[in-house]
């Protein structure tokens, strides 16, 4: 049986917060998700990353700055 329940503020937040991240992640491309991971994830180095997915050092560092400036205007959109 359920019950009903009232959300407290901190619940909500989460609830939203969680919400905004499962939104702005899916905006990435699956590729610009992989390379966060590892790096952030995983920790994985940029030397790392880039020999895994066949990409200079730079353009992985490109990769990992764009995606961060995405996820972040993302956030920022949804009122984060």
């Amino acid at each position: 049986m359920l019950r009903n329940r009232i959300l407290s503020t901190d619940d909500f937040m989460s609830i939203r917060l969680r919400w905004v991240a499962e939104r702005s992640w899916s905006r990435l491309s699956e590729e610009e998700r992989k390379v966060f991971v590892c790096r952030y994830w995983f920790l994985a180095s940029i030397k790392e990353i880039s020999r895994r997915f066949g990409i200079s050092e730079s353009n992985a560092k490109t990769s990992l700055y764009r995606t961060r400036k995405k996820l972040c205007t993302y956030l920022k959109e949804a009122g984060c």
